[in-house]
Parts: C-alpha cells; sequence; structure tokens
C-alpha cells in the first residue's frame, strides 16, 4: 500500500515538474516574442535611416539631376525598347471578360419578356438562360466567320457538343462562357446519373 502511495507521489512530483517546465519555457518564448526588442528589428531601422541618409546626401550632391520623365528618351533605340516593354506587359495581363447584359435569375425564370423590345438584348438573354435550343457543331471553321455575341453562341454550342471546357474558355461574354462550362457540367453529370441507373 505504501509503495502505491509513494509511486504516486512520484508521478504528480514528475507530472509537476513538467508542467513547470511547459510554462517557463512558453514564458520565455512569449517575453521573447512580444516583449524584448530584437537586434533584427533594431539593424533593420539602422538600415532605413541609412538608406534616408544616402537619399538626402544624392539630392544635396545633384541638385540639377533631372527627373525620369515617361516618354522623354535619349534616343530612338530607347523609345522603340521601352514601347515594346510596354506591348509585352500588355499581352501579359489577361483582361477580364465582361457580360453583355445583366441578367439576373428573375429574368430567366421570366422568359426575358424584360428584354422584348430590344431584339439583341432578348436574344442574349435567351441565350444566356439556356432557353434557346444547342445547334450541334463539328468543327471550330463553323465559328470563324462570325463576331462578337455571334462568334460566342458558336463556340458555346460546339463547346456543349464536343463537351470540352477548353472551347468555353476562348467565349469573350463572361455570362454566355459561365453558361457554357454550366451546361457541360450539367451534361456531363447527366450521363453519369444515367450510366449508373
Amino acid at each position: 500500500m505504501r509503495a502505491i502511495i509513494s509511486q504516486k507521489k512520484i508521478f504528480l512530483l514528475i507530472l509537476a515538474i513538467l508542467i513547470a517546465g511547459i510554462f517557463l519555457f512558453s514564458g520565455n518564448i512569449i517575453k521573447k516574442r512580444y516583449f524584448e526588442k530584437t537586434e533584427s528589428t533594431d539593424s533593420f531601422q539602422d538600415n532605413i535611416s541609412e538608406n534616408e541618409n544616402l537619399e538626402d546626401s544624392k539630392q544635396q550632391i545633384t541638385p540639377e539631376a533631372k527627373e525620369d520623365i515617361p516618354g522623354e528618351f535619349l534616343n530612338e533605340e530607347d523609345a522603340k525598347e521601352d514601347e515594346e516593354i510596354k506591348i509585352e506587359s500588355e499581352d501579359e495581363t489577361p483582361t477580364e471578360k465582361e457580360y453583355f447584359l445583366d441578367v439576373k435569375q428573375a429574368d430567366c425564370n421570366d422568359s426575358c419578356k424584360k428584354y422584348a423590345k430590344d431584339k439583341e438584348d432578348f436574344n442574349y438573354c435567351q441565350e444566356f438562360c439556356g432557353l434557346k435550343e444547342i445547334e450541334k457543331k463539328d468543327s471550330k471553321e463553323e465559328c470563324e466567320e462570325k463576331e462578337g455575341l455571334e462568334e460566342d453562341y458558336c463556340l458555346r454550342d460546339l463547346a456543349i457538343s464536343k463537351k470540352d471546357y477548353s472551347i468555353c474558355e476562348k467565349i469573350e461574354d463572361a455570362g454566355i462562357l459561365k453558361m457554357c462550362q454550366n451546361r457541360i457540367t450539367e451534361d456531363l453529370f447527366e450521363e453519369q446519373k444515367k450510366e449508373l441507373d
């Protein structure tokens, strides 16, 4: 019985020492992290003030130094190089696709009656809502001669016919693009559902 009591005392003593150690260790970490200023922040502040002093001294030494004015070049080669860089950077940034109309679910539920007065708006609304029949398309050549929304509708029909999301990505209008992707997803889901039944 005494052995059991002494084992319990030893266990409690070890547990108390471990808990005290954890508190001391975490206390030191918290103190260092939140309450002491470290050398790295001091050196960072020193570097900032040194850089500011260097900038001030440079400005005092060369007061006549001209600032670089965009569009001002030393020679034609510099102008061409700057124009090439500008064109490359414009090509790299993707343009965000826009909606032709802001069609809401209520408009789709109402069969696009809100847009009935304007033929193009009405047609877009019906295409956006999926109220028009999808025409079966076989190749991209069928869409190459079309422009604007007509091309988007054609690409959408082609993508849905081939169940190819990559063709949807070529659609310029955000609404028709979204409709294209949703329709392919629905069609694939329906096919899988039929296979399981």
